[in-house]
């Protein structure tokens, strides 16, 4: 639950926590589960902080149920002290300036004889420009803030 009255002459930090579980049907008939979790902690949101900085991590999980086996999709994304520009009009044109965010996903085809999973992580280190490095499976790249494309970088191909 997100915090939604505060007072932005003192209030320097907000929690927000949220949930979502649901199951359900998909239009072929499969059973469903989907959870989503978030915690978010904003520091420096008074009107007088130049700058804000997200910590938390988002979690996701889904399966789709099927006679030959259960497709299962988890997928964590950690924030460390990511840091943005505090004014408003100036988030929109403005790109995190530090910190890291790390995502981990997992997809799992789980039938009776076997369970084959599939990992991908992503580590991404803001710099305030549109393309920061980013290492996808220990690949060095440079992620597109603005279009979401990320291009192997030439040079180093892992991380140090």
């Amino acid at each position: 639950m997100t915090q939604l009255n505060f007072d932005e002459s003192t209030t320097n930090t907000i929690v927000s926590h949220a949930a979502i579980v649901r199951t359900a049907t998909d239009r072929n008939g499969h059973a469903t589960d989907l959870s989503i979790r978030t915690t978010q902690r904003w520091s420096g949101v008074t009107q007088s902080s130049v700058s804000m900085t997200l910590n938390g991590a988002d979690t996701t999980y889904s399966a789709v149920h099927r006679a030959s086996g259960t497709n299962r999709l988890t997928g964590i994304v950690t924030y460390s002290d990511v840091r943005l520009v505090r004014h408003p009009s100036d988030i929109a044109r403005s790109y995190p300036t530090s910190g890291v965010l790390y995502a981990r996903a997992t997809n799992e085809c789980v039938a009776r004889a076997t369970t084959r999973p599939y990992h991908s992580n992503v580590i991404v280190y803001f710099d305030g420009t549109r393309t920061p490095d980013a290492y996808l499976d220990g690949q060095r790249h440079r992620l597109n803030l603005q279009s979401g494309l990320a291009i192997p970088d030439e040079g180093e191909r892992t991380h140090p």
